[in-house]
């Protein structure tokens, strides 16, 4: 049974506290599993009416969600850096015009 159906918040909270704990360790603040268990939480505590501790975890999932979107920007980034990279050098090398 759906522990939001039983209005068992609490205990729901306490499980999204333990997982959050498990994911910030194993993987890292910026890891999507640990990001949608943040928001799971944000939706238990806007279920409980409790707005400003929803507030800080919202504002400290959209920060997390700005550093992981340009953690994966910078990726495919460099990327694309070395792709060029290797293309200049083989037209280079292609051309004679490195020894």
């Amino acid at each position: 049974m759906n522990i939001k159906i039983i209005g068992k918040y609490e205990e729901a909270l306490d499980f999204y506290k333990e997982a959050l704990d498990g994911n910030r360790s194993v993987l890292g603040n910026s890891h999507p599993d640990t990001l949608v268990t943040i928001n799971n939480m944000g939706v238990i505590l806007n279920n409980q009416g409790k707005l400003i501790p929803l507030i800080c975890l919202y504002v400290n999932l959209f920060f997390s969600l700005i550093f992981y979107c340009y953690v994966h920007y910078i990726s495919i980034l460099q990327k694309e850096n070395i792709r060029r990279l290797r293309y200049i050098i083989r037209k280079l090398w292609m051309w004679g015009d490195l020894y």
